[in-house]
């Protein structure tokens, strides 16, 4: 299982917790650590997504959603 850490939490957790959890990334290592879009846009994205989002919370056999 691959972890996505948040900038609440340390970069340093992706190499200290590498050998249990193998291709986890930080937000901050994959440039992601400041945001680029408006509260606005994504809420917006996520309003516009609403039965992407809801297929997701029903199916058992999902474990990512993206939305673009």
């Amino acid at each position: 299982m691959k972890l996505l850490f948040d900038h609440n939490l340390s970069p340093r957790l992706v190499m200290h917790l590498a050998d249990r959890y193998p291709g986890s990334q930080h937000v901050f290592l994959l440039g992601m650590g400041e945001a680029d879009c408006s509260t606005a846009e994504i809420e917006g994205s996520i309003r516009s997504a609403r039965e992407a989002i809801e297929d997701f919370e029903k199916s058992s056999d999902s474990g990512v959603l993206t939305l673009l």
